[in-house]
């Protein structure tokens, strides 16, 4: 018999396809002291009643657990992949709960192109690439993608290596981050521009915004008005932590 957090931890390992019992600990055990063992404990029940299939890999020391009905397939690139994908929503999470969650990877609204994430963060739509699976061109041939979608959101781009892109070729919003580490730059910004906003009304924050976006980075964090997205993963704040709800 499975209980309901054991349903979440399902639900989230099917969602994210594949998940490291580190990152199910921080995901579904954060309010135990001692999460990992708690998730570990439960992921070997999970995966002695057939519910979960677990895999070694040589760069981690954790087991990586997937669904037992997981098609794709087992090579250590291809997983190191999603794994890079659940550590870039852990780490957004760090500064704001991400909500309105695609399960990983999903077709962009029945399009050729798929998305890492796709998601609401900091009030806004976000279409986050985790590049590492990429070229270049790969990345420019989305970006164009995404340029000619009406009300597109922001794309934001995590990789370790500079593609050396020119936002002013698109007009969509484009953010650049090296490492994940680097989205408390885009935290940072946004809480700029939402204090400005608590302190003027009217057109003088239109004002105000429009002053600031030529001296950070052309980056505007106004709230923008989005298509709405199933909600499959949710977050909420829990005395300082965040805890993950499957919906």
């Amino acid at each position: 018999m499975v209980n309901a957090r054991d349903k979440r931890i399902i639900e989230g390992i099917n969602t994210f396809n594949f998940m490291t019992s580190s990152q199910v600990g921080e995901m579904f055990c954060s309010t135990n002291s001692n999460k990992k063992q708690v998730a570990n404990r439960i992921l070997k029940r999970l995966k002695s009643d057939s519910w979960i299939n677990s895999i070694t890999l040589s760069s981690t020391r954790d087991y990586v657990y997937y669904s037992a009905n997981n098609p794709i397939e087992k090579n250590e690139p291809n997983i190191n992949y999603y794994l890079q994908v659940v550590d870039v929503f852990l780490e957004m999470n760090k500064y704001s709960p991400v909500t309105n969650y695609y399960k990983v990877i999903n077709k962009l609204e029945e399009e050729e192109y798929d998305t890492s994430l796709c998601c609401h963060w900091l009030n806004k739509k976000y279409y986050v690439e985790v590049n590492n699976a990429y070229s270049i061109n790969n990345i420019k041939d989305k970006l164009l993608y995404y340029n000619n979608q009406k009300g597109s959101g922001t794309v934001l781009l995590v990789d370790n290596a500079n593609f050396n892109l020119d936002k002013s070729d698109y007009d969509i919003e484009i953010e650049y981050v090296n490492h994940i580490e680097g989205l408390n730059r885009i935290f940072d910004r946004y809480n700029d521009y939402k204090s400005m906003g608590d302190c003027l009304e009217g057109t003088e924050v239109e004002t105000q915004i429009e002053a600031l976006k030529d001296v950070r980075s052309g980056v505007d964090f106004r709230t923008q008005n989005s298509k709405s997205v199933q909600s499959t993963i949710q977050a909420k704040s829990n005395n300082g932590r965040i805890t993950y709800i499957l919906k």
